[in-house]
């Protein structure tokens, strides 16, 4: 097979403001350049083009990757369409459609809220001209079943190679294409995490190792289960035909698609290599995965052979993760220090990284001394977070971090407008990166497609200096390489999300009409036929979609204008562009409108609370605090009733409020949060 080198290197009324919503043009967005000449694919250089003097195989192996990386992402223009599918046969077509000349991205809708704010969160970074809903027409009787199967062919003919090419001579076709497989994504059949796998080896040029692995995201590996998990792992990489067993080889990145185990059991007795005290592991001392697996002999002489990093989730958080990745840059920044400013925690000085992004043009925002209080922090939080890149130092458990002064919860995480990647200097922040009640869960949950942090206690030392992973992202280190200590032993730092993420300029665009999917159905069109039929929830939830967020927090005030419009169905979907636009009344005004299924919403919830902060320190209306009384979060609700506490006393009094409190925690179904509720209550009498 012969391939073609492509590569060398309330003013309106309710029923006015819904026809006019409707007829709104979707604005052509800036971010579109112009379209390449049909027939001259553009040409990388050589050589990095920031250092003209300089090879690539010269570059420090983190540096060389990320460059590898980099100039392949730039050199694939991108149709800027975001396309919606809602079902496993969709996303692989759509994926399989994409060719060496055009990508566009591909986002898995589940239906549920969590995924629409996903969505509208890529909309706004990415900026797409057109949001479409595409589904597949019937499969080719010829066409494989298996998963793995489909997914291996859709990899292919991404690439415009035939599906049914072994491994081998796909190897072979990019190398035709001047590319090299910069490393493998690992995958397993039943593991709804295949969708980034997919995505993210159609557009690194990497290769896929399908290999079983525990679902358990939450839990460890026992040492035999990791080791045989590695040498799967390496097979894989050995049968491949490329190098891979030193840094600055081939294959130097390991994608762990799959809600594997993010935590490996060390061997007791033996003396981690990590461990700066040089103890023998006891009991339930672990490893992270991703700095266990990429190393010969991870519990010996460790060295590393590749950086890996893991992306879990459902179908639709995965390709979100995932998609985040490829389509989205960074370009504002935010740094929170919870640090003092003295020797030794000063090394990780979040105001020094602010400036150094600054010098490549980041819109970015420090909260440092003397403003790293938790109420700075909650202030911060009261509205959405508008930041792609974050920065947090801080000190702590999984479930708590500690500020100057002050205690945070994960219930204090801000809502993210936009795809973020996290780095955290903070003891046990992911030790359950998949729960909802823990430090990287929330993140996870809040919107981050990327995040950096450890699984136990690992030393301040352990961390690179917040400084100094700045400059090594803007010198071109990939998010997994860039996060790590050069030549550090194996120990208890996890990186999520896409290894080969780097910051960069964004890759060239096309026009819409190269979106090479037909029958698609477009989203404004939807929402715009919803509006006009005066279908109030699904306008908003259209709306939300396309980001068009004045427009939906414009509708939803207008509908709570008329309360017999507002529904549950209305409320739910007027909630979040409430919290957006920073309206606490108006937020307040629609949660009561919820049936008490929606109400336990998680997501729901802490808008409602977050964006309540600000009314907590004044006057808060006794409406308020009857209603966040009665949605306590779970997982926090010791720390929710003792923030009403006060507010409570000045508006009940003290003995209501004693009261009110020993009911909560009879309440509480979790025992450690009803004794602490106890406690609290047994402090204040």
């Amino acid at each position: 097979m012969t391939m073609r080198p492509i590569f060398t290197q309330a003013a309106l009324g309710l029923l006015a403001l819904l026809a006019a919503l409707a007829f709104v043009p979707v604005p052509v967005q800036a971010q579109q350049q112009p379209q390449p000449p049909a027939q001259s694919p553009a040409q990388p250089p050589a050589q990095p083009s920031e250092n003209p003097g300089r090879t690539l195989e010269s570059l420090p192996p983190p540096v060389r990757l990320g460059v590898r990386s980099d100039l392949l992402r730039r050199q694939r223009p991108v149709v800027p369409v975001l396309v919606l599918v809602t079902d496993e046969a969709s996303y692989i077509e759509a994926i399989a459609a994409w060719s060496p000349r055009a990508i566009y991205p591909v986002l898995f809708d589940d239906g549920q809220l969590a995924t629409r704010e996903n969505i509208a969160r890529f909309v706004r970074a990415f900026k797409p001209d057109k949001i479409v809903r595409w589904k597949a027409g019937a499969p080719d009787p010829a066409a494989p079943v298996q998963r793995t199967a489909r997914v291996d062919a859709a990899l292919r003919r991404s690439w415009g190679a035939p599906p049914a090419i072994t491994q081998t001579e796909m190897v072979n076709a990019w190398r035709q294409m001047g590319l090299i497989a910069p490393g493998v994504v690992v995958a397993d059949e039943n593991d709804p995490a295949w969708t980034a796998a997919l995505a993210l080896a159609a557009a690194r040029a990497q290769l896929i190792a399908w290999v079983d692995v525990r679902n358990a995201i939450n839990d460890a590996m026992r040492p035999d289960e990791a080791r045989d998990y590695a040498q799967k792992i390496e097979g894989v990489l050995e049968r491949s035909g490329l190098a891979w067993r030193a840094l600055g080889d081939n294959l130097d990145a390991i994608t762990i698609c799959q809600n594997a185990p993010p935590k490996v059991l060390a061997t007791q007795g033996t003396p981690p290599p990590g461990d700066p005290r040089r103890q023998p592991a006891k009991q339930g001392d672990v490893f992270a995965t991703t700095d266990y697996i990429g190393r010969h002999d991870p519990e010996g002489s460790a060295e590393r052979y590749a950086w890996t990093s893991q992306i879990f989730g459902s179908e639709a958080q995965a390709s979100y993760r995932a998609m985040s990745a490829i389509f989205t840059m960074p370009d504002r920044a935010w740094l929170f220090d919870g640090y003092e400013d003295k020797q030794p925690w000063n090394a990780w000085d979040a105001t020094r990284a602010g400036d150094i992004l600054k010098t490549a043009k980041f819109t970015v925002t420090v909260d440092d001394t003397p403003q790293q209080s938790r109420d700075d922090w909650r202030t911060r939080a009261s509205k959405p977070l508008d930041a792609a890149l974050i920065f947090i130092n801080s000190s702590g458990n999984c479930d708590f971090f500690n500020l100057q002064p002050g205690v945070g919860k994960p219930g204090d995480t801000p809502m993210l407008l936009r795809p973020a990647a996290i780095h955290i200097v903070h003891s046990w922040s992911a030790q359950y990166p998949a729960g909802r009640e823990t430090v990287c869960g929330r993140w996870q949950a809040s919107g981050a497609f990327a995040y950096f942090g450890s699984v136990q206690e690992p030393y301040l030392g352990a961390f690179l200096p917040t400084p100094a992973i700045a400059e090594r992202l803007l010198a071109g280190a990939p998010w997994s390489a860039a996060c790590r200590i050069d030549n550090y032993p194996t120990w208890r730092l996890n990186s999520f999300g896409d290894p080969l993420f780097t910051l960069g300029e964004p890759a060239p665009r096309l026009t819409a009409d190269k979106l090479p999917l037909s029958n698609t159905t477009d989203v404004a069109d939807d929402t715009r036929a919803a509006l006009t039929s005066k279908n109030i929830a699904l306008g908003l939830r259209g709306l939300t979609l396309q980001a068009r967020d004045d427009d939906a927090a414009r509708l939803a005030l207008a509908a709570l204008g008329k309360p017999e419009t507002v529904d549950a169905s209305v409320a739910m979907e007027a909630i979040l562009p409430l919290f957006r636009a920073g309206n606490s009344d108006g937020v307040r005004r629609a949660f009561e409108k919820l049936d008490p299924n929606a109400a336990k919403d998680p997501l729901l919830r802490d808008a409602l609370w977050l964006v309540s902060i600000p009314d907590l320190r004044n006057a808060p209306a006794r409406e308020l605090l009857l209603l966040l009384m009665d949605n306590l979060r779970v997982g926090q609700e010791a720390q929710d009733v003792k923030d009403l506490f006060d507010p409570w006393v000045r508006v009940f009094g003290k003995a209501d409020a004693l009261a009110r409190l020993e009911n909560a925690a009879g309440s509480v179904k979790d025992q450690r949060q009803a004794g602490e509720i106890r406690e609290f209550v047994t402090s204040k009498h």
